[in-house]
């Protein structure tokens, strides 16, 4: 036969409710209404907030300071720089590759006139 469990002398009491918070007055239970062009007007103007703070930030992080005109026109002139570098190679790797392909193949069509030329 199975025992009840044995009563303690000391009961325990159910946890006190928590206080309810007091009903917010007309002044801090004031609804804001808007209309749907002036929500959409607020929330543009956030994105566009957010969108610029993370690209200033995006570009101090790559060492351009947009703060003052003076660090925009040196970041133009460097990504210039770069571009005059780049054409530049573009350029050297094109008629290099040119340069190579006609040695290769006046070298094969020499090859070729030693072996099959005209006989002796």
């Amino acid at each position: 036969m199975a025992r009840a469990p044995a009563q303690s002398s000391t009961t325990r009491k159910p946890p006190a409710p928590r206080p309810r918070r007091k009903a917010a007055s007309a002044a801090q239970a004031a609804v804001v209404t808007m209309s749907e062009a002036e929500l959409a007007h607020l929330v543009e103007r956030a994105a566009e907030q957010a969108a610029e703070a993370v690209v200033r930030r995006m570009l101090l992080n790559f060492g351009i300071d947009i703060s003052s005109p003076i660090g925009i026109i040196e970041a133009q002139r460097d990504f210039a720089h770069l571009r005059g570098w780049r054409r530049a190679r573009d350029t050297v790797v094109k008629q290099g590759f040119a340069y190579t392909t006609t040695v290769v193949i006046g070298g094969l069509l020499a090859a070729l006139y030693m072996k099959y030329g005209p006989a002796k």
